[in-house]
This record gives C-alpha cells, sequence and structure tokens, in this order.
C-alpha cells in the first residue's frame, strides 16, 4: 500500500527584515536544505528556544575578570621580589574554584536543554 503524501494547504506568514531573511537561509544551507518551508517546518515542530540567565554568564565574567587583575598584580609582585603570598594564592585558587562551579552549572543546565 502506498503512503498518501499529506497534504499542506495551511500556511503560516511570519514577517522578517532583509537581514533576518539572509540568516535564515543562511542556516538552511548549513543544514543542508534547499527548500525554505521545510527547514522552517523543521525548526518550529522540532526546533527549540534556550533562554539563558544572562546574570550567571556576567558573574561569570566578572569573576575572570578580578582573577585576571589579580594574577597581573601578584606577577609584577614576584618578578620585583621573586616571591609571592601564600594567603595570596589560595584566595585565587578559591576564586578559581567558584568560577569552575559556575561554569559546571551551567554546562549541566545546557546538557539537559537538549
Amino acid at each position: 500500500m502506498e503512503k498518501k503524501k499529506d497534504a499542506k494547504k495551511t500556511r503560516l506568514y511570519v514577517r522578517v527584515s532583509e537581514d533576518e531573511k539572509n540568516q535564515i537561509l543562511r542556516k538552511m544551507r548549513m543544514a543542508g536544505m534547499v527548500n525554505i518551508s521545510e527547514y522552517a517546518r523543521r525548526m518550529l515542530l522540532r526546533g527549540r528556544v534556550l533562554l539563558f540567565d544572562m546574570m550567571e554568564l556576567k558573574e561569570v565574567s566578572a569573576l575572570l575578570s578580578k582573577v585576571g587583575k589579580k594574577l597581573d598584580v601578584y606577577t609584577d609582585a614576584v618578578y620585583d621580589s621573586g616571591s609571592v603570598y601564600i594567603e595570596d594564592v589560595t584566595e585565587l585558587r578559591l576564586e578559581q574554584a567558584a568560577i569552575y562551579d559556575l561554569f559546571e552549572k551551567l554546562l549541566v543546565r545546557l546538557s539537559e536543554a537538549r
């Protein structure tokens, strides 16, 4: 028995800017597709919208910046005196651990979003 082709009679219209259209077409080609209707249908039915809490990323960025600045100061101190305080190294390790913890949380959330 031959499978009857699903008749697609209902249309959806989406307004996009010229730039958005070009981005969509580029992504369609990157996906190896040539039919924009099929690409749009697949993206609308199977695609996902991921929402990120940008505050977490900003927090990671701030921590990285803070650690980077401290490393610069400590590097200058080592060049000047040839030594560094163990308390400073311990503080950097704790801040680095906090960064890794935040990244771990973000990666877990991203993996769950698939």
